[in-house]
């Protein structure tokens, strides 16, 4: 798994710039995790560096999450 140049520890906030909620329905989620993304795929075939949070049970690719 290549990690993104950023690379959030675990209990970090943060929220989508997008502006869309997570699963949770929450504007700002606490990662639990690090892991690979179990459908989106990089050019070798590995899984995109994502994020699990405590609120729920959601996969986020990391790129898309920004800390507060």
């Amino acid at each position: 798994m290549k990690l993104p140049n950023i690379i959030y520890p675990i209990g970090t906030k943060v929220y989508k710039p997008s502006g869309k909620p997570f699963k949770s329905g929450k504007k700002i989620n606490t990662i639990s995790c690090v892991v690979e993304h179990p459908f989106k795929k990089d050019e070798n075939g590995k899984g995109v560096p994502s994020y699990k949070f405590i609120e729920d049970d959601s996969i986020v690719e990391a790129i898309m999450c920004k800390a507060i």
